[in-house]
């Protein structure tokens, strides 16, 4: 890779540290959104479904309850059981509106939930009118037989027809509703573990291709710093050695700090190379200096000789 060749080796490992800290920042932000969205869900169904379903719970039972308390005071004759019956009802009616009203608010952005909410409220609204009717009746005292007969066949016609029925269809028209928010639990949770069972795998596959990432720059920083220190060290053996012929060694090409020093390395090798030259020049010229002083010694020597020899023929002639 030619442009890691021409960086250098502060921005070749801050390229290292960005991709690493890039990595971190990916897997985190997927981990974050994942936990985000996985603590989104669990605030809908405890927020939303298990509360709702509390609320039509209690719908259910106070339902329930204020229909054995309409079907019971009629045939009641003791006076303090009596309001016991009529406090219970009232509690009932009271419980039952407060937890739809709450019921009401939880889902109010569901169209389809609210549509529901108000199938119920009509029967239970229906339920109310005639239970009141029905609460309202008293069992007479001091009457004969026939005419205490004939009031509780009354009493028990009219719940039958017009108190009984709206009490099962507002238990079922809540029923249904319960089963709704069963139902969008149901599918929450789900949904919930396929969105985390999707995070998983996309953490997995961000922290595999960061890894791989992470792999192919540390083996071309690593590759791009280590390749031509070791031909530097190799270059500078060889200069220890006195061999001055390779250069292929030496990229001094390279903008980086390793092509400032090959081409530093360069230079010195070529000086060395010109001041070894110069040595060697001068070290032949200083043995053609003493070949022509050992001439010039011989003939003096010869000349020497010659002297002595004149010096001796004279001396003999005198």
């Amino acid at each position: 890779m030619s442009w890691m060749n021409n960086m250098r080796v502060a921005y070749k490992l801050l390229i290292l540290n960005v991709v690493a800290i890039i990595g971190m920042i990916v897997v985190g932000l997927v981990g974050y959104f994942a936990v985000m969205q996985a603590q989104q869900d669990l605030q809908t169904i405890s927020q939303t479904y298990l509360k709702g379903i509390f609320e039509i719970g209690r719908c259910r039972h106070a339902v329930r309850y204020a229909q054995v308390q309409s079907i019971l005071t009629p045939f009641t004759t003791d006076a303090t059981l009596l309001q016991q019956r009529i406090d219970k009802y009232n509690d009932a009616v009271r419980e039952l509106d407060e937890s739809l009203a709450l019921y009401e608010q939880i889902i109010k952005d569901d169209a389809q939930a609210r549509a529901q909410v108000d199938a119920a409220k009509r029967e239970w609204a229906k339920f109310k009118e005639n239970g009141d009717k029905i609460m309202a009746m008293r069992s007479p005292v001091g009457v004969d037989l026939t005419t205490l007969a004939q009031f509780r066949i009354q009493a028990l016609d009219f719940y039958q027809n017009e108190v009984m029925p709206h009490a099962v269809s507002t238990g079922d028209a809540i029923l249904v509703i319960q089963q709704k928010a069963y139902d969008d639990s149901d599918a929450t949770i789900k949904r919930s573990d396929e969105e985390i069972a999707a995070a998983v795998r996309n953490l997995f596959i961000v922290v595999g291709v960061t890894f791989l990432v992470l792999i192919f720059f540390s083996l071309t920083i690593t590759k791009a710093v280590t390749n031509p220190l070791n031909n530097m060290v190799k270059a500078l053996h060889l200069l220890k050695d006195g061999d001055f012929r390779r250069t292929d060694l030496l990229d001094a090409d390279r903008s980086d700090e390793f092509g400032t020093m090959a081409l530093a390395v360069r230079d010195m090798r070529q000086t060395i190379s010109k001041v070894v030259q110069k040595t060697s020049d001068a070290a032949s010229q200083f043995a053609a200096s003493s070949e022509e002083l050992t001439a010039s010694a011989h003939q003096s020597s010869q000349a020497s000789e010659q002297v002595a020899q004149s010096v001796t023929s004279s001396a003999g002639a005198v």
